[in-house]
């Protein structure tokens, strides 16, 4: 006979078993550029089937169905969003991401209406953005010293390095 205590242990294994699974299984699929954050992924057990308590059984099944879904968004899609946002169209800078550091607070995803809000928090860091040819056009016939110079007083350069070519 088929006790209540019995069905709920089946049950609870199982649909741990299903969920483990399918929170792998998501993680697995996420394609390569795309980023899930915490708060953004929904993993639900949609159906559980179970005999009945007090049938009568040498031994019963419990199966479980479920589904997992995640709202993904690309990395560098973000950053020129933030690009867009943060800094000025004329400060001629960008986003750099691997000095950056985000912090995604209060994910709030709904499924439903496709739609995914959150808080960002953290520090975004910055680039100047320079055109070889502008460089080249301040530096192009001076001495090694003036250069330099030139290239220091730029508020725009923090670090350079000067090869010289040819070298005589």
């Amino acid at each position: 006979m088929v006790r209540q205590s019995d069905i709920d242990a089946a049950s609870e294994e199982v649909t741990a078993a299903l969920f483990s699974q399918l929170k792998e299984e998501l993680e697995q699929k996420i394609p390569a550029g795309a980023t899930a954050i915490q708060g953004a992924r929904e993993i639900a057990i949609t159906g559980l089937r179970k005999p009945a308590v007090g049938e009568v059984l040498n031994r019963f099944v419990v199966g479980a169905d479920g589904r997992a879904s995640a709202m993904l968004f690309r990395a560098d899609d973000l950053y020129s969003l933030l690009e867009a946002l943060a800094l000025a169209p004329e400060a001629e800078k960008k986003l750099s991401q691997e000095k950056s550091q985000i912090v995604f607070d209060r994910v709030l995803l709904s499924l439903d209406t496709k739609t995914l809000s959150f808080d960002i928090g953290g520090s975004l860091a910055a680039f100047s953005v320079l055109s070889p040819e502008e460089v080249r056009r301040a530096v192009s016939g001076k001495k090694r010293a003036d250069a330099e110079n030139i290239l220091r007083a730029d508020s725009r350069i923090h670090v350079f390095g000067i090869k010289l070519f040819p070298f005589w």
